[in-house]
């Protein structure tokens, strides 16, 4: 017990130094819920396959999992800053 409160102190502390945008914080906030979600209602995952069972059953994993999914299905979002710096621009030209 001890062990996992050091890894979760230093990722709150990871977490608290580096500036997030807001696709990270619904990647974390996904995550998390992914993971407390697992470890609430496991019955859940007696619906599922088994496999399905055995790679979320653990809310480590299940967290993971939902993180790096996200982290390669959502956009960068540095395409909109883009977007609205060149709209600014424009707007400041006229």
């Amino acid at each position: 017990m001890v062990m996992f409160g050091c890894v979760v102190a230093a990722g709150i502390r990871i977490i608290t130094q580096t500036p997030l945008s807001r696709r990270d914080v619904l990647i974390v906030g996904l995550a998390f819920g992914a993971g407390l979600g697992v470890e609430s209602v496991p019955a859940f995952l007696s619906h599922f396959p088994p496999m399905v069972g055995d790679l979320f059953g653990s809310a480590a994993t299940s967290s993971g999992l939902v993180a790096i999914a996200l982290n390669l299905i959502l956009p960068q979002e540095q395409a909109a800053t883009k977007t609205i710096r060149s709209q600014d621009d424009r707007a400041e030209s006229v």
